[in-house]
């Protein structure tokens, strides 16, 4: 017997038709699984990339800006992270999206200081110790985010207010008289860590999503064709369910590119699993319909049969 297709000839069979699915049904698990986790990090890889090059492109006006304000580095010790520049004045610089990054200090109406926020819809307050997230909810509320706390919502009518609330909250530890090793770090390479931190956890989480929505989905599903096809000269109902299995893994495999394309692309209506979804059930139908009576015991197998060991 011919071996097997490795991945990207594999890839591009399934995605031509469903010809090489008897093929693609004789790999073992461990080859089928290896296939499906290189889509999966193929995927989150492309997500992942795409992802961090505009946010460093976002990162570019926004260190120009950043360095203009708060200085070339940044100073971290055991009270927490400050500017390297006038530790002690209050001022902002804007952020993408309707945002305010606002530093306050220790100047005693830091509020004023930082001056005019209308039209913000979102603030993120330093204030060295801590750091604080505040989104406008609707015209009268805002919510509230530390690091560590669930979400908490309070009355404010605009951003100014809702700053003063956030500065007026209490630290979430006492800073005062803290010491530590004083560490400056510049903004550029302070960016680079930042970068590395988002794409990885973005290529974790990509990768993570891809391959548990195709195991539970095809795991599910293939329970139901496995018990609802069985012939006369059937198989073990393991052996029809790793059949059946190894079908909608690949049969997803279209859906898993297509459905990439949404995250990678940031379309509307849609996420990645309900486009998976869509797309397997599709393509998988229509392998079944043409495969499933052979894989199921109802016809002769192929010379060699499919569940040969």
């Amino acid at each position: 017997m011919n071996p097997s297709p490795g991945f990207f000839a594999t890839l591009f069979s399934v995605c031509r038709g469903t010809a090489g699915f008897p093929v693609f049904v004789r790999n073992h698990f461990g080859k089928v699984f290896w296939h499906l986790l290189l889509l999966s990090l193929l995927i989150a890889f492309a997500v992942a990339t795409w992802h961090g090059v505009k946010l460093y492109r976002d990162f570019s006006g926004l260190r120009r800006a950043f360095i203009g304000a708060f200085g070339e580095r940044v100073v971290f010790d055991g009270r927490g992270v400050f500017p390297g520049r006038d530790e002690e004045k209050a001022r902002s610089i804007v952020l993408p999206r309707k945002g305010r990054l606002c530093y306050a200090g220790n100047h005693p109406d830091a509020v004023r200081a930082i001056g005019d926020l209308g039209g913000v819809d979102y603030l993120v307050l330093w204030r060295g110790g801590s750091f604080a997230v505040g989104y406008r909810r609707d015209d009268r509320s805002w919510a509230i985010i530390r690091a560590g706390e669930t979400e908490n919502v309070f009355s404010a009518p605009d951003a100014e207010s809702a700053l003063q609330f956030l500065i007026l909250e209490p630290e979430p530890r006492d800073v005062s008289g803290a010491v530590g090793e004083r560490v400056e770090m510049t903004v550029p390479s302070l960016e680079k860590i930042l970068l590395s931190a988002y794409w990885t956890a973005l290529f974790v989480f990509e990768g993570l999503v891809a391959l548990t929505v195709a195991l539970f989905s095809t795991g599910f599903f293939s329970l139901f064709v496995a018990t609802g096809n069985r012939g006369g000269d059937s198989p073990s109902f393991f052996k029809r369910y790793l059949t059946f299995w190894k079908s909608g893994i690949y049969a997803g495999f279209p859906g898993m590119l297509i459905g990439g394309c949404f995250p990678l692309l940031e379309l509307p209506f849609f996420n990645y699993a309900q486009v998976y979804f869509f797309a397997l059930l599709v393509y998988w139908m229509t392998v079944l319909a043409r495969y499933k009576h052979q894989w199921s015991g109802n016809d002769s197998a192929p010379q060699g049969g499919f569940y040969d060991d």
